[in-house]
């Protein structure tokens, strides 16, 4: 444990160093993570969306990067055994990227999840997808695969150039979308899509809503997710995880252009999946399984 604390007082002092003079706070607000368990048999090689569900106690919902078919995983956020396998009817994943959970930007009363196709490593696909469904209620923990085939599709572009996304959040409150784009050795560039009277069969433009202020970046913004009560915003890179507060009806725009808080985090083998706890007493990471010999463990950071 004490060479992940020298390696995260170097990375605040890189930090606080080049942040335009803003001062970056180390916060003690939670623990180092704790490994609670690992993946079994490799199933989900490339973890890269992750929240955690509203409608089944104790379990995260996850899946893997593109090129596995339109599966989600629902996994155990006690020990990480694989709980249930849905299938999305109709979708491909191209690259899906991230995941986010909340109320219905259609204004109905249930919880959906929201799923970024939204990767774009060459930068050749002007438009990209949002798929939103109906968070299921599982009755059964087995191994028979539950077909989703009610599923609605925002498809966008995003405002004056391609972008790859990896990063896709929801404001509880608002229900606008936040996307992050992935811009190696550029700034990075958050967009927003307004969900108010949208119309979901017309295409979508995401406007660039604002530019982080966070130098050292490099392209590495992996995920990020926005608490259920809207307070708090998580994101992550590879190397460190972010976080922003708020006020009631303060503009995101407004505190993510000022310095955030870095929290404890250990660093993990191509780490990109970051969610909050339903409670907000704690997060939970899962990375990929860069190497087939690799495990891939989840991880718990417990508020202190």
């Amino acid at each position: 444990m004490k060479k992940f604390q020298l390696f995260f007082l170097i990375l605040i002092l890189i930090y606080s160093c080049d942040m335009n003079n803003k001062e970056i706070i180390l916060s003690d607000a939670f623990d180092y993570g704790k490994i609670i368990g690992k993946i079994e048999n490799n199933i989900i090689e490339e973890a890269s969306g992750l929240v955690e569900s509203v409608e089944n106690s104790n379990s995260l919902w996850t899946h893997n990067d593109g090129g596995d078919g339109p599966f989600l995983y629902l996994i155990s956020s006690f020990d990480a055994k694989i709980l249930k396998k849905i299938s999305l009817v109709g979708i491909k994943n191209e690259d899906w990227e991230d995941l986010a959970i909340g109320p219905s930007i259609l204004g109905d009363t249930s919880t959906y999840i929201y799923l970024g196709d939204i990767g774009d490593n060459k930068k050749n696909k002007t438009i990209k997808k949002i798929h939103f469904f109906r968070e299921p209620k599982i009755k059964n923990f087995d191994n028979e695969l539950i077909e989703i085939n009610d599923i609605k599709t925002i498809s966008f572009y995003s405002e004056k150039k391609i972008e790859n996304f990896e990063t896709l959040m929801i404001d509880p409150n608002s229900k606008e979308l936040f996307l992050i784009a992935k811009n190696k050795k550029k700034k990075q560039n958050i967009y927003k899509i307004d969900t108010e009277n949208i119309e979901i069969d017309e295409i979508q433009k995401a406007k660039k809503y604002l530019t982080l202020n966070l130098k050292n970046l490099k392209g590495e913004i992996t995920g990020g997710e926005i608490s259920r009560n809207g307070q708090k915003c998580l994101i992550k890179t590879y190397k460190n995880v972010f976080l922003w507060e708020r006020k009631k009806d303060e503009k995101w725009k407004n505190i993510w252009s000022q310095a955030p808080k870095i929290l404890k985090y250990i660093p993990e083998s191509q780490g990109e999946a970051i969610c909050w706890s339903n409670d907000e007493n704690a997060y939970f990471t899962l990375s990929e399984n860069e190497n087939s010999d690799q495990e891939q463990k989840l991880f718990k950071y417990l508020k202190n």
